[in-house]
């Protein structure tokens, strides 16, 4: 999301220096990289990149290894020489003692059992928060689109075909296309002459060009990257372009007298 916001301002910078010197379907193409980027998690590495380095490289420190501390106890002398009496020898003779020099280990006395460090506190959750508010947006912005279709189709159920091949119905405001496998042109009821032959000409362009595809998909991007202000830009600042490339075309194929 940060690479794509990268090349959203790149893209609208551009869009600013050729806005009267290049067509408007370059620009279109321009969002189409923006918006794979978008949706494609993996980068394609180059040696030249006109987006600098999120996070830069850090060449990895090893910690040095350091030895566990020696307890330092105080020696454990050996007691005297322990005299032992055998017992008597027959014959009256005095007995010989007999000293045993092997050292005697004694547990010190009083010595305190260890005490186990206290637990650390576990750290709040903040990657599941934040995942979790990411993905309630997501699906909240995917029911909304969801139910604005449906609810579109259901109000168009009773529209009337027209014998130019657009689709007519009394709610329909302005001109649009709704489908994506089956897309059909909906006009406005009673637009006729002129206007009607210029907006007809204006959304085929749009089916030629595939746009009830590609916004879409589009929608798609951001419908995941909600978070990402760039993302609105970009989709906001494509959909104009794409709807100014089709007047490009009606200019094309009309001829330059109908501007």
């Amino acid at each position: 999301s940060l690479t794509a916001a990268y090349a959203a301002a790149v893209v609208a910078l551009l869009r600013l220096v050729l806005k009267k010197r290049a067509p408007r379907q370059v620009l279109c193409l321009l969002w189409l990289v923006v918006f794979a980027r978008l949706l494609i998690p993996v980068s394609l590495e180059s040696p030249l990149s006109i987006v600098p380095d999120a996070l830069p490289q850090r060449e990895p420190v090893q910690a040095e290894s350091t030895a566990p501390p020696v307890l330092q106890t105080a020696p454990v002398q050996a007691p005297g020489p322990v005299q032992i009496q055998p017992a008597a020898q027959p014959g009256g003779a005095n007995p010989v003692p007999v000293t045993q020099g092997g050292p005697a280990l004694t547990t010190p006395e009083g010595a305190a059992s260890a005490v186990p460090p206290p637990e650390a506190p576990v750290p709040f959750p903040w990657p599941t928060v934040l995942a979790g508010v990411w993905l309630a947006g997501a699906l909240a912005m995917g029911g909304w689109g969801l139910a604005s279709y449906l609810r579109l189709r259901r109000r168009l159920f009773d529209a009337i075909r027209a014998p130019d091949g657009a689709w007519e119905h009394p709610s329909v405001a302005s001109p649009f296309i709704l489908g994506v496998f089956r897309p059909k042109i909906y006009l406005p009821a009673g637009l006729v002459g002129q206007p009607r032959k210029f907006i007809l000409c204006h959304e085929r362009a749009h089916l030629r060009r595939r746009d009830h595809i590609i916004k879409p998909v589009c929608w798609i991007a951001l419908a995941l990257h909600w978070f990402n202000p760039a993302v609105w830009a970009a989709f906001i600042l494509m959909s104009r372009d794409i709807e100014a490339a089709c007047d490009e075309a009606v200019i094309r194929r009309l001829g330059p007298k109908v501007k």
